[in-house]
């Protein structure tokens, strides 16, 4: 998932902030925020810090890019 998630964040650097965190260390405090229960995990926030959209397991590229765009454009 790494390529394509690197993939989103060259194409929407501009316009929004990636962040990969690792479950077993850094991420430790938002998995359990987010009630996240496996990886991959991903989760969109809005600028208040309200959960726009998220996800657990795989995802395809275009799945990740239509949860971005749909937040970009209720921002």
């Amino acid at each position: 998932m790494k390529p394509i998630v690197n993939g989103l964040e060259d194409e929407y650097a501009k316009r929004i902030a990636f962040l990969q965190l690792d479950a077993d260390n850094d991420g430790r405090d938002a998995f359990a925020s987010f009630n996240l229960r496996g990886h991959p995990s991903y989760v969109i926030i809005d600028s208040f810090g309200g959960v726009l959209w998220k996800s657990v397991g795989e995802q395809p590229a275009s799945e990740l890019r239509g949860a971005i765009q749909r937040a970009l454009e209720d921002a």
